[in-house]
């Protein structure tokens, strides 16, 4: 039995996104058989490199990459301009098509396994590429993760997690462990909703 064009097209890309995204390691850069040196690069073992990402943090500015250690890193809550908060998180790719990438960027209490509120904030945007990097890799420096509730949250330990899907349907995932500061005063800090963090 011949199936439809349109069903053969869907289980194929069913099928390469599963494969793709389940190899069975715990780190992206692992996965693929990837090194990530000191200053955040992508080192790559075998000659075609590979699906890897590695997440890392940028200066208070959101403009400068700013590599976060396996043990964690502590990076500023900064206060955003419409009155919310953020921590900065950067992203390198390697191996995905780094036009129209989606990236999908949770932060979760490591102590209690609570997704930090307002919980996952999904981004459609193009990464820039390193210069020099074979073979190629991408960024994208200073994407914001939003923290709604910062004095519930400030000086506990974070995972953050990046999945990423390019535009053929190609996963990546990376994680990073960051430790936000919050120099606000949260003796106004209104608990209410923030009380489950």
């Amino acid at each position: 039995m011949l199936l439809p064009t349109r069903m053969f097209t869907t289980l194929l890309f069913c099928f390469t996104v599963s494969a793709a995204g389940c190899d069975g390691g715990t780190g992206a850069a692992a996965d693929a058989g990837n090194d990530v040196s000191a200053d955040g690069s992508i080192t790559p073992d075998g000659t075609d490199g590979g699906i890897a990402i590695v997440v890392g943090g940028s200066d208070e500015e959101g403009k400068t990459w700013v590599p976060w250690p396996e043990q964690g890193a502590s990076a500023p809550m900064i206060r955003g301009p419409q009155g919310g908060q953020h921590v900065w998180v950067s992203v390198r790719t390697q191996g995905l098509w780094p036009k129209k990438m989606r990236l999908d960027v949770t932060m979760t209490l490591i102590d209690t396994g609570t997704v930090v509120k307002p919980g996952t904030v999904p981004l459609l945007l193009s990464l820039d590429e390193l210069a020099s990097t074979s073979p190629p890799q991408h960024q994208v420096i200073g994407v914001t993760a939003y923290v709604k509730c910062p004095c519930q949250v400030k000086g506990r330990k974070l995972r953050v997690e990046v999945d990423a899907v390019d535009l053929y349907g190609l996963v990546g995932h990376g994680e990073g462990i960051v430790t936000p500061t919050w120099d606000g005063d949260c003796s106004i800090d209104p608990v209410g909703s923030c009380a489950s963090q």
